[in-house]
C-alpha cells in the first residue's frame, strides 16, 4: 500500500519544557572556569574561545587509574593524538603516567618532538609508510599490525635489522553496538584474526605481544566493552593452545567490574527542573516529583540535585568517600 505524503513543517519546540524530541533543557550561567572569570579570558583571548580545563584533566585521569588498579594494578592508559595533539594538554596527560597513542607518521612524529620516548609510543592506524614502520621498530615503540600488508613489511623489516620485533594485533569484532567498525584490523567472526594471529606467530623474526581493538567512538555502555573483553579473552586463550603465545589475562569478572566502575563515575548525572510559578520541582530520569514553595531558590535546587545524585551514585556502588560532584 501506498504510504501517504506527508509536507514537512517546522514547529517551534519551547525550551524548558518536555516534547516528542527531547527532555527539558535547563541552561544554566557559567561566569568562570577554574576560578578564572570567563569575562578576563575573553578579555585576553577574544571570540570564540576553547577553554580545557588542566585541573579536569588530571582529576579524570587519576580517577581512572584509581579505579582500574584496585582491580588491574598493572593498568596504563594512552593519550589519543587523534582526539587532540595540543602541545599542552599532551603533556598534561603524559605526565599523569599516560602513554601516547598514535595513528600516523604525523602523531608519532609529534609524539617524539615532545620528548616521549618510542618504547612509550602505541602506533596503531590502517596505513602506516615503510619509513615510519622502520623507525618505530628501531625505537622499540608498540606497533599494532592492522592488515596482512603489514605483517610482511615487518617482517622485512626485521630481517634488515636483523631483530626479532615485538606487535600486536588489531582486531575488530560484534559486541553488539551499532555500527560495528570493521573497516580496520582483522576481524574475529570470520576467523580472519586468527589466521593473522597464527601467521605472526609462526614468523621467525615477529613476537605477538598483545591484542587490541577499537570498537568505535562515543560507547557509554559497559555491556559493550564486557562483550569486548570476553571475546578478546576466549581469543587469546584460543590462540595460547596452538602457538606459543603467552597468555596473561587478568579474569573476566575483574575487567567488567574495573570498566563498569570507571564508565560510572563519569557518566553519573542527574538534571533537575524547577518551576516556582507552578510550584513544582522534578527529575524526570530519577522519578522525582516534589512540590515547592515560590521561595525554592538556586541554592535549594543544587542542594536537592545533590542528595539525588548521592543516592543514583551510592545505589551504583560508588563509596561515599569517592564522590565528587559538581554543578554544570
Amino acid at each position: 500500500m501506498k504510504q501517504l505524503y506527508e509536507k514537512p513543517i517546522l514547529i517551534e519546540q519551547s525550551i524548558g519544557f518536555v516534547n516528542k524530541f527531547h527532555t527539558s533543557y535547563h541552561a544554566t550561567k557559567t561566569t568562570e572556569i577554574d576560578g578564572v572569570p570567563i569575562k578576563k579570558i575573553l578579555e585576553k583571548f577574544g571570540s570564540p574561545v576553547f577553554v580545557f580545563s588542566e585541573k579536569t584533566l588530571r582529576t579524570t585521569i587519576r580517577n581512572y587509574y584509581r579505579t582500574f588498579k584496585t582491580y588491574y594494578p598493572k593498568i596504563v592508559f594512552a593519550w589519543s593524538y587523534k582526539t587532540n595533539y595540543l602541545g599542552a594538554l599532551c603533556s598534561i596527560l603524559h605526565s599523569e603516567d599516560c602513554l601516547a597513542e598514535v595513528v600516523s607518521e604525523f602523531e608519532y612524529q609529534k609524539a617524539r618532538s615532545m620528548g616521549v620516548p618510542g618504547n612509550k609510543i602505541i602506533f596503531n592506524g590502517p596505513y602506516k609508510r615503510t619509513g615510519i614502520l622502520e623507525q618505530a621498530v628501531t625505537e622499540g615503540a608498540m606497533i599494532n599490525i592492522d592488515n596482512f600488508d603489514e605483517i610482511y613489511r615487518i617482517e622485512e623489516i626485521a630481517a634488515k635489522l636483523n631483530q626479532t620485533v615485538d606487535v600486536g594485533i588489531r582486531i575488530n569484532l560484534n559486541s553488539g553496538i551499532y555500527p560495528q567498525w570493521s573497516r580496520f584490523g582483522f576481524n574475529l567472526e570470520s576467523g580472519q584474526a586468527f589466521s593473522g594471529a597464527k601467521r605472526i606467530c609462526k614468523s621467525p623474526c615477529l613476537n605477538l605481544t598483545g591484542l587490541h581493538c577499537h570498537m568505535g567512538t562515543f560507547i557509554l555502555s559497559a555491556n559493550a566493552y564486557r562483550i569486548q573483553a570476553a571475546k578478546l579473552i576466549h581469543f587469546a586463550e584460543r590462540l595460547g593452545k596452538v602457538s606459543a603465545f603467552k597468555v596473561s589475562v587478568v579474569p573476566k569478572w575483574k575487567v567488567a567490574n574495573a570498566i563498569g566502575a570507571a564508565l560510572a563515575r563519569t557518566t553519573c548525572e542527574v538534571s533537575l527542573f524547577a518551576d516556582t510559578e507552578q510550584g513544582i520541582a522534578f527529575a524526570p530520569e530519577e522519578n522525582f516529583y516534589a512540590e515547592i514553595s515560590k521561595g525554592f531558590s538556586r541554592e535549594d535546587a543544587i542542594q536537592q540535585a545533590f542528595d539525588l545524585l548521592r543516592t543514583k551514585a551510592i545505589q551504583k556502588g560508588a563509596q561515599m568517600s569517592d564522590l565528587e560532584m559538581e554543578v554544570t
